[in-house]
């Protein structure tokens, strides 16, 4: 599907876009950029990354969600948040029940943070 997404667009599936892109495919959880560039080998520089990350959130492709300082960028179908137990760091996803409408504003995005402490941790 996300092929398809940048063929429409335009945009040439080049062997960097296409590492980054199959980073997200092996695994269904989010990544910031410095974990993206050590998963590929180190094989695209950070900068080309960073452009790259941008160009998907920009199509659609991918959801970037703050966490604390770091940038972490997700493949999904629909926007979601995600819950961060305080004290292992276990995330879960949350969907997003948001449809902003604002007057005299276009382009509307928005974060949400949320944490909690998980089951697991709440039983030890």
């Amino acid at each position: 599907m996300q092929k398809e997404v940048l063929k429409s667009a335009g945009v040439k599936l080049t062997k960097p876009r296409l590492k980054i892109l199959g980073v997200f495919g092996k695994k269904h959880r989010g990544f910031c950029a410095k974990e993206i560039y050590e998963n590929i080998g180190g094989v695209v520089d950070l900068s080309s990354i960073y452009r790259t990350l941008e160009l998907f959130c920009d199509l659609g492709i991918l959801y970037e969600e703050n966490f604390g300082d770091a940038k972490t960028y997700y493949l999904a179908d629909d926007k979601h948040h995600h819950i961060v137990c305080r004290e292992c760091g276990y995330r879960e996803c949350v969907p997003c029940r948001h449809d902003f409408r604002v007057r005299n504003f276009r382009e509307i995005s928005h974060q949400m943070s949320l944490s909690g402490v998980c089951n697991k941790c709440l039983i030890q």
